[in-house]
């Protein structure tokens, strides 16, 4: 019950990154997965609006899409009678280093005024301490959940991915509009 709707949860959180493509073949600046372009003007999220809307947007879609198929490969391996414990070490450590990056994804001019399809609701912008706080929720939450995965410990990684889940689903309540 409480854990099948969290599945279902997290299945949602799954299939919901922001569109995009699978691979944009993105350039970024040397050591960050921020586009080139972004770094290069030194935009942010509160900050001037990008130079290339579209390539930021492109950037975050893809790695949303990346850390939505990470968390379906967790919660496919949970479903198994024996799951892949590297599989899901591995899956945790993309979503923890993904996450600390999420703020930086949401530059100025990045919502539906850039004219490209996106998921990104205003309120990334016009509510930006409560968008910093959920995604900072979500970085504390990756980073314990990459430490349970460690563990190996299959119990302890069941229950570790409930505030996950939560947490990815706390953001796309507020911050994401529906497909």
């Amino acid at each position: 019950m409480k854990f099948k709707s969290l599945m279902a949860a997290l299945a949602c959180v799954a299939i919901a990154g922001c569109g995009g493509s699978e691979s944009d073949g993105q350039e970024t600046a040397a050591g960050n997965d921020m586009p080139a372009a972004v770094q290069a003007d030194g935009q942010a999220n509160g900050q001037a609006p990008v130079a290339n809307a579209a390539e930021s947007i492109k950037t975050r879609q893809t790695h949303y899409k990346e850390i939505g198929r990470a968390m379906k490969g967790i919660n496919d391996e949970l479903k198994k009678d024996a799951p892949d414990v590297a599989a899901i070490q591995a899956h945790a450590g993309t979503i923890d280093r993904f996450a600390p990056q999420i703020q930086g994804w949401f530059p100025d001019g990045t919502g539906a005024e850039a004219g490209v399809k996106t998921g990104a609701r205003a309120e990334i912008w016009s509510k930006p301490e409560e968008f910093r706080k959920v995604a900072a929720n979500l970085v504390t939450e990756a980073g314990r959940f990459n430490a349970v995965a460690a563990t190996g410990d299959l119990a302890a990684i069941r229950e570790g991915v409930k505030p996950l889940g939560a947490a990815c689903k706390v953001c796309h309540d507020q911050f994401r509009a529906e497909d």
